[in-house]
């Protein structure tokens, strides 16, 4: 599963070189060192506290907090810890909420949070002290997909908005990630929400690439035509 979010952490490196993105220069889409499963006992048992197992494997697998959204995810030691017991604000906790985890500095003094108990279990939230909170993603793995989509998104968006080879950008994906043309044209009609695409774009007749086919690869001027336009009327960016 995280592999996925490593390869966009990796691509979008590449394409923001100078750090571009917010508070990318200060990450630079690292991360810390990474936690193993006595470093997470340890933690749970001094807070009294489980962590959802979706926040365990992320910082076994990448490390103890950096790169993320906003101003990144804090380590281990900088999550704030809400309860019952030390936050009073009888709107929030109930019988699906006893308990959540600061672990994203978000701007304005709010965070982003991961339930850590009840019917919502490993869920995302906006909060912020007396002021509000609410789900924004049924997922850490969510969170970090929609933040890396959206950043990628705009790149591209960027380069074929400077009129940047359609042809070309696909094939530096392929060259890049070995992705192939058709699965990055997937992915366009999902970001750009292009429901119809197979309409235009008849993605069963994309052959697979080699790295000595792929210089082959080529949309005709229709094709590009309908993306360039689908690009420039999202309305939803």
């Amino acid at each position: 599963m995280w592999e996925i979010i490593e390869d966009k952490i990796k691509l979008i490196k590449h394409y923001d070189n100078l750090y571009t993105v917010f508070d990318s220069s200060f990450h630079k889409y690292q991360f810390r060192e990474k936690k193993n499963t006595s470093d997470l006992l340890r933690f749970e048992t001094s807070n009294n506290i489980l962590l959802p197992e979706q926040l365990r494997s992320f910082l076994k697998y990448f490390g103890d907090g950096g790169a993320g959204p906003d101003w990144r995810m804090y380590s281990l030691d900088q999550f704030n810890i809400y309860t019952p017991n030390n936050l009073h604000e009888e709107d929030i906790f109930n019988d699906n909420f006893q308990g959540f985890l600061g672990i994203i500095d978000r701007y304005y003094a709010y965070e982003s949070c991961i339930i850590t108990s009840g019917n919502h279990l490993g869920q995302i939230y906006s909060f912020e002290e007396n002021s509000f909170f609410f789900k924004t993603h049924d997922s850490l793995f969510d969170f970090y997909l929609e933040w890396l989509n959206s950043e990628l998104f705009q790149f591209i968006l960027d380069r074929i908005k400077l009129n940047h080879s359609i042809n070309e950008t696909i094939i530096e994906l392929f060259n890049l990630k070995k992705i192939q043309p058709r699965i990055t044209l997937k992915k366009l009609a999902s970001l750009l929400n292009w429901k119809n695409f197979r309409n235009t774009i008849d993605i069963d007749k994309i052959p697979e690439y080699t790295v000595d086919s792929i210089s082959d690869f080529s949309l005709s001027e229709n094709i590009k035509l309908e993306i360039r336009n689908k690009f420039f009327n999202f309305k939803s960016y």
